[in-house]
C-alpha cells in the first residue's frame, strides 16, 4: 500500500470512528426523551404506541432516506420503544400477528410495511387490537 492510500484509509477510518461514537451518543439522547415521554404519557394515562405518530414518520423518513436505512430506524425504534413504552408491540417477535407464516415480511413494523409494500402488508394476518389501532391512521 501507498504511504498516501494509507494516510486515506487512516483518515476516513477515523472519520468513521467519530461518527459511530456520535451515533450511539445520539441513541443514547434519544432513549433519555424516549423515557420521558413514556413518563408524561403513564401520568396521564395516555398509549405509549401512537401509531398515526409512526405513520407520519415513517412517511417522512421514506421521503428523505433510502428504504434500508428506514429499516434499519425501524429496528432501532422497536428495540428503544420495546424496553421503555409499556404497549409497544415488538415487532420482530411477531407479537403483533394473530398467525405467522414465517414470511420475512412479519418481522417488520406494520406500519411500515404497508408503505413499503402495500401487498405483502395485506397479507398480514394482524391481531384484531393491532388492526382496529391501524385502521383508524388517516392516510
Amino acid at each position: 500500500m501507498t504511504k498516501k492510500l494509507e494516510l486515506n484509509l487512516e483518515q476516513l477510518r477515523s472519520e468513521l470512528a467519530a461518527l459511530n461514537t456520535s451515533l450511539l451518543d445520539t441513541l443514547k439522547k434519544r432513549r433519555h426523551i424516549l423515557k420521558k415521554i413514556a413518563q408524561l404519557k403513564a401520568e396521564t394515562g395516555s398509549s405509549s404506541w401512537d401509531p398515526q405518530r409512526e405513520f407520519i414518520l415513517f412517511q417522512d423518513l421514506l421521503m428523505n432516506h433510502e428504504q434500508e436505512e428506514v429499516l434499519l430506524f425501524a429496528t432501532l425504534l422497536e428495540k428503544q420503544a420495546f424496553g421503555v413504552m409499556h404497549d409497544y408491540p415488538c415487532w420482530s417477535e411477531g407479537e403483533h400477528l394473530g398467525m405467522k407464516t414465517g414470511s420475512k415480511w412479519e418481522k417488520i413494523n406494520p406500519i411500515l410495511l404497508m408503505q413499503l409494500n402495500k401487498p405483502e402488508y395485506n397479507r398480514l394476518s394482524l391481531k384484531d387490537n393491532i388492526k382496529q389501532k391501524i385502521s383508524k391512521i388517516s392516510l
